[in-house]
């Protein structure tokens, strides 16, 4: 399989940066599993409806064919593992490729609805989100998770805009998050980036400062992708 058989697009968002884009509904069932690793086959196993697994698979499969690509290697080499949590040591931190020595190739992906992204970057640390929007009461959850400048400008927007504010919210702040792979001390209200300008730069986290950007898929999925501007070394060491 290749990577054109569902992928949307690939942006070039920086010179080293790449955003890509995949249409998981589009996905070969059998293909993207057998592409997974024993562990990945586990946990997609986990899920008790067929969609779901379907859609795990997908972006998961995709996921391993993109990096492949960038570092030209058979996508059933490649081992992914989480590096070591930057707040507690624990086996949870952010995804890395294992190679001897570490691997200059930084990644992030999420997955929502009917799309996955994928960011990878030549070192620099890198993040990404979507979310798929639905009707929530945003004011409330907002009030609740955000900042109050934040609360203020998803309560200021048309009814029918705050689901959708608050939505653009969240993936820039996970996006932030998932860049330096730890938590913030302060969580999501860390930093506060409201309104609909759709770039930011915040000073917060180690490689920063952080460049944010809004991304658009259609009318119901959204996201956005955070790029900070010190390289650093981020390949887990095989064990």
């Amino acid at each position: 399989m290749t990577l054109v058989d569902h992928t949307l697009v690939s942006i070039s968002l920086e010179d080293d940066v790449r955003v890509w884009v995949i249409d998981v509904t589009k996905a070969d069932a059998s293909e993207s599993i057998r592409l997974l690793s024993d562990e990945e086959r586990r946990r997609c196993e986990r899920f008790a409806h067929a969609e779901l697994r379907h859609r795990y698979a997908a972006a998961h499969s995709a996921l391993r064919e993109i990096l492949a690509q960038v570092v030209n290697e058979d996508s059933s080499g490649l081992q992914i593992c989480p590096l070591p949590c930057q707040t507690c040591g624990g086996p949870h931190g952010k995804p890395a490729l294992v190679e001897p020595g570490g691997s200059a190739i930084e990644f992030n992906m999420s997955h929502a609805g009917d799309f996955a992204v994928v960011v990878t970057s030549k070192g620099r640390p890198v993040g990404i989100d979507v979310e798929q929007a639905r009707p929530v009461d945003a004011v409330a959850l907002a009030r609740r998770f955000f900042t109050r400048e934040e609360h203020a400008f998803v309560a200021s927007c048309p009814v029918h805009e705050q689901g959708l504010a608050f939505a653009r919210l969240w993936t820039r702040k996970e996006a932030h998050l998932k860049a330096i792979g730890c938590g913030l001390p302060g969580g999501l209200t860390a930093i506060s980036v409201p309104g609909w300008t759709p770039l930011h730069v915040v000073e917060r986290g180690a490689g920063g400062p952080y460049t944010i950007t809004d991304l658009d898929f259609d009318d119901r999925h959204l996201g956005a992708v955070a790029v900070g501007r010190t390289p650093r070394l981020t390949g887990a060491e095989p064990s």
